[in-house]
């Protein structure tokens, strides 16, 4: 299409922005946890049993969330439906929480159709390579650089960035989008645009206003792009 439906732009610098603010604010005097938080295994098919694996010497409490839905606070979580996967460990007396990547558990070969609640993750680094410009600001010019700065402000190795809510039928309907400009604490999701939908077959067509995209639905997912930078959206 000629004129494609704006996903990310306006949000990164507010997402950099927010960053900052809370670094600069922050003003604690209690030291950060130091270990880093995995999750094993790192995909699968639900129902499976995800575990958080944190290898710093601090004793942590965990939170797990499936899209914008907290789950369990044990070390262990199931997955008992198909979407994105995440935890986070903090502990009493240190000034930080650490975040996992996110995890995708699918639901089999089948799409559940299109209604509902579809979020799509970003990592730091697509964060980074997106606000490149606005980093310029700052002196930062490269990719790695504006990374860098990220992690020394706290931002998580990924985060929920994109939800879009289809309403309607499975061949047509409305949706929003939304984006998430409070990346550094619980989501404060933004509408950033709205519009109709169609669907045919696999193939989801995106209208607002002037602006059409087309985008394909596989396995309960589909991908949007912008700017060389690709965030999958996966159904909650």
């Amino acid at each position: 299409m000629k004129n494609n439906i704006k996903f990310w732009g306006i949000f990164t610098l507010a997402a950099v922005i927010g960053f900052s603010i809370a670094a600069c604010n922050g003003g604690s005097s209690d030291p950060a946890l130091t270990g880093n938080l995995t999750i094993s295994p790192s995909a699968g098919i639900a129902p499976v049993t995800l575990t958080a694996i944190y290898d710093g010497p601090e004793a942590v409490t965990y939170q797990w969330r499936r899209g914008s839905t907290s789950l369990g606070t044990s070390a262990t979580q199931l997955a008992d439906a198909a979407g994105t996967y995440m935890v986070t460990v903090s502990a009493p007396g240190f000034s930080n929480k650490r975040a996992s990547a996110s995890i995708a558990a699918t639901g089999g070969d089948t799409t559940d159709g299109i209604v509902g609640t579809w979020i799509a993750d970003m990592t730091r680094r697509q964060l980074a390579e997106a606000s490149l410009e606005e980093f310029a600001e700052l002196g930062i010019t490269t990719v790695e650089e504006a990374e860098l700065f990220l992690m020394s402000i706290g931002a998580p190795v990924s985060f929920p960035a994109l939800r879009i809510v289809f309403t309607g039928t499975q061949d047509s309907g409305t949706f929003i989008l939304y984006s998430n400009e409070e990346l550094k604490g619980p989501e404060t999701w933004v509408e950033s645009e709205r519009g109709t939908y169609t669907v045919s077959g696999n193939v989801l067509t995106m209208i607002s206003g002037d602006e059409s995209e087309d985008f394909y639905i596989n396995n309960n997912r589909f991908d949007v792009s912008e700017g060389g930078i690709t965030l999958t959206m996966v159904k909650q």
